[in-house]
């Protein structure tokens, strides 16, 4: 009875820690979302005690993929990683059933899925793309109530649609503004909302020459109040520069020399830095502060890009305009560079424009090869079947003729003859059934006696010739299934060919947790990974024991 009791409580300790390794992987995912958006840093360290080898299913992983591809672009990723957002974002598309389903929580994956694809097609100048995306991110996120990612969604969709309507990048934003007032977010965020804002108003403001630039200033003192009160250092630079963008497009170069003079640049190393001092440079040379102009426009040594390069190529261009005071150069040297900056402008467009038609083809082309093939395979599929009703017809039709012209005396010969073929049939079932049930018999036995013996270092007592002789005696009854086995998947390790052999003699997963001395939970996981890594199949509808079968 005592040895009873302790094989009990071994096999439950082993199903609880089998049980709790995958709990906890499920626990650290659930940690890590509930720190987003708030403390990417602290969803980071959770996802990083992630085994991945350990997630069951496809839902588990879609659910690690999404959150690692939030989690690093929050924490200034430049795009999503393509193989992990295309994971989630196919698989919540799919379960969601695109965003019809009414589980609220996969609505709500579907849409943050949906935003972070439109990042990667962004990143990948795929326009048209990422506005789709974008757009289902608002809509579904606003089912779901998910409110910081739709006013994230609103804004990266103005980021996009600025380019063709400025006016509808600004509402857009507006809107992303409106919806930050039901949540308690990140100030950062909404500082850069109001900054956009004031951008897209500016330049609506500058195209239209209405010089009503009040919208612009208004949400530009925003930020700028906004990022004293919550001290964004980091900041300052940045809203100082939009307010000295804002009061250049309104003619006061002096108000706007007044902001500039406040950015202290850090480094050139990077392509924003190099930005902000071309602007400081153009503002110098406004206020016709042109060796100031000059120093900033020679001060970088090494441009990596071309546009800037450009850009600063000009600048020193018009210093040199300007201290030759030739009027005359000036026009026509901006006459040749806004020429040369339209054609660059409709080179852009038309590559993009290409680059769409050429999408659109190419899924016009897809969808036709697909409606051809499922012809062909109607077609098919047609005859095959005309083909199998004829050939019945004449073999019922043969036969039945066939039977007609016998005597009786043949018909009571071919009873007799398939009474023998019966008998001897159920005879050779009968062995093989009895030779499964000495096979089974024989290996459990072998268990029994090293669970008697209380051997330790292994549980199936059986040497390399024992295992043979099953095989072989197997291989005899079975059609020589695990002879074909072999031959066929020769990466089978031996423990996988003993697998495969109780398998085919139809021992249970008790009896074979028995042999091997494991639940039948770990049984079940050892037949998982052969089927998976074994025998390459990730069909769940396919058993292991089906598949055997079919060999």
């Amino acid at each position: 009875m005592k040895k009873l009791l302790c094989i009990v409580s071994v096999m439950m300790a082993m199903m609880l820690m089998a049980g709790c390794r995958h709990v906890s992987q499920m626990n650290l995912l659930v940690e890590a979302e509930t720190f987003l958006p708030a403390e990417p840093d602290s969803a980071d360290v959770r996802l990083r005690m992630v085994d991945v080898q350990q997630l069951d299913g496809d839902e588990e992983e879609a659910f690690y993929a999404l959150l690692r591809t939030m989690t690093d672009v929050m924490q200034g990723a430049t795009r999503p990683n393509d193989t992990l957002v295309n994971r989630a974002y196919s698989f919540y598309r799919q379960k969601s059933k695109d965003g019809t389903s009414s589980d609220q929580a996969l609505v709500k994956h579907y849409a943050q899925s949906a935003m972070y694809m439109g990042d990667w097609y962004a990143a990948n100048d795929s326009i048209k793309a990422s506005e789709d995306c974008y757009r289902k991110a608002i809509k579904y996120s606003e089912k779901a109530e998910d409110w910081h990612t739709c006013y994230i969604a609103y804004e990266r969709l103005a980021e996009q649609v600025q380019w063709n309507n400025i006016e509808d990048a600004l509402q857009m934003t507006e809107t992303a503004i409106d919806i930050y007032s039901k949540i308690k977010d990140n100030p950062r965020n909404l500082v850069s909302l109001y900054e956009y804002a004031a951008n897209y108003a500016s330049q609506i403001a500058d195209t239209q020459n209405s010089n009503n630039f009040q919208q612009a200033l208004s949400y530009a003192s925003k930020a700028y109040t906004l990022t004293k009160d919550s001290c964004l250092t980091d900041y300052y630079d940045q809203i100082h520069l939009s307010l000295a963008d804002i009061f250049w497009m309104m003619g006061d170069y002096h108000k706007a020399l007044d902001y500039v003079r406040n950015i202290r640049l850090k480094d050139l190393s990077s392509e924003l830095s190099l930005t902000t001092n071309m602007k400081i440079a153009q503002y110098y040379l406004s206020c016709d502060s042109i060796l100031k102009a000059k120093e900033l426009y020679k001060l970088p040594k090494v441009i990596s890009d071309k546009t800037l390069t450009y850009l600063y190529a000009r600048g020193l261009s018009e210093v040199a305009a300007h201290q030759l005071n030739k009027d005359s150069i000036i026009f026509y040297m901006d006459s040749a560079f806004t020429a040369s900056e339209a054609m660059f402008l409709d080179a852009l467009q038309a590559k993009d424009e290409y680059y769409h038609d050429n999408l659109e083809k190419e899924r016009k082309n897809e969808e036709l090869l697909y409606k051809d093939k499922l012809k062909t395979w109607g077609f098919g599929t047609l005859a095959f079947i005309l083909l199998i009703v004829v050939s019945f017809t004449a073999w019922v039709m043969t036969l039945k003729l066939r039977m007609h012209r016998e005597k009786l005396s043949n018909a009571q010969e071919e009873m007799a003859l398939m009474k023998e073929k019966q008998a001897a049939l159920e005879d050779s079932q009968q062995k093989k059934a009895a030779t499964i049930k000495y096979l089974q018999r024989y290996i459990i036995d072998q268990a029994e006696v090293t669970s008697h013996l209380k051997d330790t270092t292994t549980h199936v007592k059986m040497s390399a010739k024992n295992w043979n002789d099953v095989e072989q005696l197997l291989d005899e009854i079975d059609d020589g299934r695990v002879f074909k086995i072999r031959a066929r998947f020769k990466n089978l390790s031996v423990d996988d060919i003993r697998l495969c052999i109780m398998v085919r003699l139809g021992m249970s997963n008790p009896a074979i947790g028995n042999v091997y001395g494991i639940t039948p939970s770990a049984v079940q996981h050892r037949k998982l990974a052969l089927k998976k890594k074994g025998f390459g199949i990730t069909d769940p509808e396919v058993t292991l024991d089906r598949f055997l079968e079919s060999l």
